[in-house]
């Protein structure tokens, strides 16, 4: 009779070190998510930066753009 319970206490204490590893197995995947989604939301802001930038720079050469087609079209008529 207490082989029966040896074997139930050994059998739930090899369920409950299953379980256990399972569960840091997901928590390193957690982490590993959490670095990879932090790298790629810094890429994303150093990406907005920059085009930022590019919007003003193209903001710039549109109205550099504009004024020479107002002198164009004054040459013109």
């Amino acid at each position: 009779m207490k082989f029966k319970y040896i074997i139930g206490g050994i059998s739930v204490l090899i369920i409950m070190l299953v379980s256990s590893f399972i569960s840091y197995l997901d928590y390193q995947r957690d982490i590993s998510n959490y670095q990879h989604l932090k790298h790629e939301l810094e890429s994303l802001k150093k990406d907005k930066v920059e085009y930022e930038g590019l919007k003003d720079e193209l903001n710039k050469l549109v109205g550099e753009i504009n004024s020479i087609n107002e002198l164009i079209s004054e040459k013109t008529n």
